[in-house]
């Protein structure tokens, strides 16, 4: 066994009453389990192997020292197995778009770009600092390289937050928009100075693009912009798009106002009949009455809202039949509610409700709905006023980038150095001089090879001088560098043959 869990006369919930003493794998799996939830649920970021791993590690020794076949590597300590995954969390990612060189410094990612993420973590513990925190980043989405992968953040008071160092961490994106980029940081930290190595994983996701405010809907039904009434077969007091007259009950309360919501000189909206007669001569009975906004494409909106103005008025309710209702669907059969209200509000009332985020799509359509289903004319007296609608949003856009054109940069020649940091190895080297036919370089390509002629296959790329290994390549291991150059004007031409 690789770990074992309290197995032998182990309390158990008998079925249907009462305890029993049992033995078996059937006990210690359960306990086992459950310690792989808590260690879960304090890093959802953890990985099969990651627990396996911890589990083992953490583990108590029993029978002979060491692994054995009896306990495996010892016995699950559900706490150690937690404590040892439980400390630093993503607070915050921020992404920086203002070098000119690799971006357009729109606030957002876009194709072509290489953009840095100031990635922010907080430390949980209240009891201990988190010292000398490094962390690597990958990711599986398609398009996206990791132009620094490898970052370091200062050191973490309990309960605090740190963000990492310049220079960060950096993505390119090759193509495509409004999608989300997945991506996973592998942690190292220690327990305060000197205390126990901390490993630890955390995902977290950036979208491709950038939100700006975009208006789907802006209609003061003062001009005809699309809407359709209609109504259930046989029912009375349709929608109609007119200036509403006013119509008051015997104790002079408003049932229908004599104007519109729209600032003067608007003058139409949409009214469920307007006789300005008797009360309830031209009021909703007999079934639904509706208005249903023109289609719109909410496609790559990152959220939207809907504002409108109503009235209703509501007077002998005989439940379950008055009702006003707002509702929106993506197409035009299923109709989902935003706002049901049954009681009387007779005042023009500004309404605000965000869209959900499947109504985030191509066909959505809005739709106002009052009903009084009672199968007399003479009932509940039932009207209702719409106005000033309007759908606003954010919609995610993206603009591609293109580097600037400057003459191709010098090659980085034989300046490589290597340095070690526990597990990572890290390669420097000299940025090549501009001079009158080469410009500086803004990116750098790393390949790496096991021969020194041959074999070479990119192995990072970079915004720096500089690139680390992180935790990839032990100090045992042997390789061969090569450093290609290039910015917006081509490579330094120098890239190593396949």
């Amino acid at each position: 066994p690789d770990v074992s869990g309290p197995g032998v006369s182990t309390e158990s919930h008998n079925f249907c009453s009462g305890y029993s003493f049992k033995s078996g794998t059937s006990m210690a799996t359960p306990h086992v389990a459950g310690a792989v939830a808590l260690m879960v649920s304090a890093n959802p970021g953890l990985e099969h192997d990651q627990i396996k791993q911890v589990l083992e590690d953490t583990s108590v020794d029993l029978g002979a020292p060491g692994r054995d076949n009896e306990f495996g590597q010892g016995r699950v300590d559900a706490y150690e197995a937690v404590f040892s995954v439980y400390g630093l969390t993503v607070e915050d990612v921020t992404v920086i778009d203002s070098d000119t060189d690799h971006a357009n410094d729109d606030g957002g990612i876009d194709t072509g770009e290489i953009v840095t993420l100031a990635v922010t973590m907080r430390n949980q513990r209240d009891d201990v600092s988190a010292v000398d925190i490094r962390g690597s980043l990958r990711s599986t989405t398609p398009g996206v390289t990791l132009a620094h992968d490898w970052g370091q953040w200062p050191d973490v008071a309990p309960l605090g937050s740190q963000t990492s160092l310049a220079p960060h961490f950096s993505v390119r994106i090759e193509a495509g928009c409004n999608y989300p980029i997945e991506l996973e940081l592998s942690l190292t930290h220690l327990d305060g100075a000197g205390g126990a190595v901390r490993q630890s994983v955390h995902r977290f996701s950036v979208r491709v693009g950038s939100p700006f405010p975009y208006t789907l809907l802006d209609d003061d039904f003062e001009a005809d912009q699309g809407w359709v009434a209609e109504a259930d077969p046989g029912a009375v007091g349709q929608f109609v798009r007119e200036d509403p007259n006013e119509v008051t009950d015997g104790a002079d309360e408003v049932i229908q106002p004599g104007d519109d919501a729209t600032t003067d000189p608007g003058a139409l909206c949409w009214v469920t009949g307007n006789d300005d007669t008797l009360p309830g001569t031209d009021d909703v009975d007999l079934g639904h009455v509706r208005i249903t906004s023109p289609v719109m494409d909410a496609s790559n909106f990152d959220s939207a809202e809907l504002d409108y103005m109503r009235w209703f008025y509501v007077a002998g309710t005989e439940p379950p039949s008055d009702f006003f209702r707002t509702q929106w669907s993506r197409d035009g059969e299923t109709w989902s509610n935003l706002e049901v209200i049954t009681e009387n509000s007779a005042a023009w009332t500004p309404v605000n409700l965000p869209l959900p985020p499947s109504a985030l799509g191509p066909g959505l359509r809005i739709r106002f709905e009052v009903e009084d289903m009672v199968n007399v004319l003479i009932d509940s007296v039932v009207e209702g006023l719409v106005d000033d609608v309007r759908v606003n949003g954010f919609r995610i856009e993206c603009d591609s980038f293109t580097p600037p054109l400057v003459s191709p940069p010098n090659p980085v020649g034989d300046t490589l150095l290597a340095s070690v940091s526990g597990d990572d190895l890290r390669w420097d080297w000299t940025p090549p001089a501009a001079d009158a036919g080469h410009d500086a370089a803004t990116l750098y390509r790393v390949y790496r090879s096991a021969a020194a002629d041959s074999g070479f296959a990119q192995d990072g790329l970079s915004v720096e001088p500089f690139h680390v290994e992180g935790g990839e390549m032990s100090v045992a291991d042997s390789g061969f560098f090569l450093i290609v150059a290039e910015n917006g004007g081509g490579t330094s031409g120098d890239e190593p043959a396949p």
